[in-house]
């Protein structure tokens, strides 16, 4: 009996930015968005992305964001625990 994997996230069609510059990725899908935006409206994004070296991918943040993990170069940050739905609504209402 063969296990299957889960399928892998594939990039939102309208939360998916050329200029993103960070990855948030949900069992569903990836989001390339912006840190500046994140930041600015939510303190939870804020304090985290001004961590040392977040962006640099040299140190583990928590047990979400592996060491070195990215996507495409950019920081890849893991929802775990979020809904794919709740990260889509939660990005449609800053974006």
């Amino acid at each position: 009996m063969e296990i299957e994997s889960p399928p892998k996230p594939k990039q939102h069609e309208k939360l998916w930015f050329d200029d993103g510059n960070v990855v948030l990725s949900t069992d569903v899908h990836l989001y390339n968005v912006h840190r500046s935006i994140l930041a600015k409206n939510s303190t939870v994004f804020k304090d985290m992305l001004e961590l040392p070296d977040v962006g640099n991918l040299s140190i583990a943040l928590s047990e979400d964001i592996a060491k070195g993990e990215s996507w495409e170069g950019k920081p890849l940050i893991r929802m775990v625990g979020d809904s794919d739905e709740d990260v889509y609504h939660l990005l449609m209402v800053l974006y």
